[in-house]
């Protein structure tokens, strides 16, 4: 017993977490955290947080990819897919059946898994274009439903909410804001999430939310970007 009083209160508290982590299920934190795999097609260079990544890559949640000329870049989670095309910037975060890509420039498409919830932000002006199934866009302060072989074109950034079942592209229009600040996207608590992916989601948020972006537009005037209200 005397030995035991020696460990201080915060000990116990990382064995104990250390211990829960290791006796988590197959499949919950691993499979969700380290599950998003990076496949890459064409030439250039594909970046994971600055960082040259290649195909196989893990694409932890909060990640930012960026794509250069002529180079795509896909990240598999759950059987959902975003597909970052050539000269895109963007920030992709999942738990469980959840996935969202926030497009911070350039263009993008999704292709969630059958039950699977897939959300995607856009900045500046976007086109939406369905291929199958039917999506949710939210721009403006309005809600448009959008079904297969449809395309529109909104002002401003919009929100696309789409499940399993369904495949759209978006891009931004004349995009100049490769320098902006993602949109802080919320922390999912989904049935069954595991408490280390929270605290990742959480603090990938707390990141993209304190970060401050100061854009000049031609006539020199200083324009702090906003996220997406």
């Amino acid at each position: 017993m005397q030995a035991l009083r020696v460990f201080r209160p915060m000990t116990w508290m990382v064995i104990g977490a250390v211990l829960s982590i290791g006796f988590v299920a197959p499949g919950s934190v691993y499979g969700q955290a380290g599950g998003a795999q990076l496949t890459i097609t064409g030439t250039g260079t594909v970046r994971i947080d600055g960082a040259v990544a290649a195909t196989g890559a893990t694409i932890f949640p909060g990640s930012r990819v960026s794509t250069a000329s002529g180079v795509t870049a896909v990240v598999t989670s759950g059987g959902s897919r975003v597909t970052l095309n050539p000269d895109t910037d963007a920030v992709v975060t999942y738990a469980g059946g959840f996935i969202r890509a926030d497009v911070i420039c350039g263009s993008a498409s999704g292709a969630p898994a059958a039950g699977n919830v897939f959300e995607m932000i856009t900045h500046g002006d976007t086109s939406v274009y369905v291929q199958g199934g039917t999506v949710q866009v939210a721009a403006d302060g309005k809600n448009v439903e959008m079904v297969a072989n449809q395309s529109e074109t909104f002002a401003g950034g919009v929100k696309i909410t789409t499940s399993g079942g369904s495949v759209f592209d978006a891009s931004s229009i004349l995009c100049s804001c490769l320098c902006a600040v993602p949109r802080p996207f919320p922390v999912v608590a989904a049935a069954g999430t595991p408490l280390l992916l929270l605290l990742l989601l959480g603090a990938a948020a707390a990141a993209a939310t304190t970060t401050t972006i100061i854009l000049t537009n031609d006539d020199d005037t200083e324009v702090i970007s906003a996220p997406f209200p």
